[in-house]
């Protein structure tokens, strides 16, 4: 009888040790935002290199892509997740080619699309602020077209006022709120002065400013009684 109830209790203490082995592997498990968050530096990264004819480090990104397209694929609905395979094998046949207009575009592309994945709702940083994000490179990538379009810079420009005008309540250091406000209002200004140099110039200060709004608000959910 003292053998069946230490047998028990064996069985017992593994049981539990796997239901607790379980629950940790779930709470670990990354969540949706946090993989598609992952997922999206390569391609940025992919976007300012190819757009600054740095073909070596395309290629080192492009890899640290693919490393992490199986996890995208799993989160995407099977649309996206198509339409995401269909831009990724564009993009490698840009970067076996040496095509670094369709690399770059590619590249902001797929930046967006799984931008436009995010939850919104559980995020630290908003989203928006990674649409801005987007418009940095993507401004970029406009701007160093052999043709630039400025009827889409302007769009993009509009957008970008709109998606700063949604969070810029948020932001606690009111110098950082109009340095960004300013940086907005510029790049509408260069769009319809079609001011290549300032855009180039611009898209870059956008990107600037979203490294420092990251922090921002990751700050402010750290300590919520700052004051702006």
């Amino acid at each position: 009888m003292q053998k069946i109830k230490f047998g028990l209790i064996t069985v017992g203490l593994c049981c539990i040790s796997l239901i607790c082995a379980t629950a940790q592997n779930t709470t670990n498990a990354p969540t949706a935002n946090q993989i598609i968050l992952k997922a999206t530096g390569p391609y940025e990264d992919m976007a300012h290199y190819a757009v600054a004819k740095k073909d070596d480090l395309v290629i080192k990104y492009l890899a640290d892509a693919d490393a992490g397209a199986s996890q995208v694929m799993k989160i995407l609905p099977p649309d996206d997740a198509r339409k995401f395979e269909s831009l990724s094998k564009k993009l490698h046949q840009a970067v076996a080619s040496k095509d670094r207009t369709t690399a770059a575009d590619s590249s902001v592309t797929i930046f967006r699309m799984l931008v436009d994945r995010l939850d919104a709702k559980t995020l630290v940083v908003p989203k928006e602020v990674e649409l801005l994000d987007f418009a940095g490179y993507k401004l970029a990538v406009l701007a160093a077209a052999n043709q630039p379009d400025w009827q889409a810079i302007s769009k993009l420009a509009d957008e970008s006022d709109a998606w700063w005008k949604a969070i810029s309540a948020g932001v606690t250091d009111k110098h950082l709120r109009a340095t960004v406000t300013s940086a907005i209002t510029g790049i509408q200004q260069v769009a319809d002065q079609k001011n290549l140099a300032m855009l180039q110039f611009g898209s870059q200060m956008i990107l600037d400013l979203v490294d420092m709004l990251e922090v921002g608000f990751k700050t402010a959910k750290a300590s919520p009684a700052a004051k702006p």
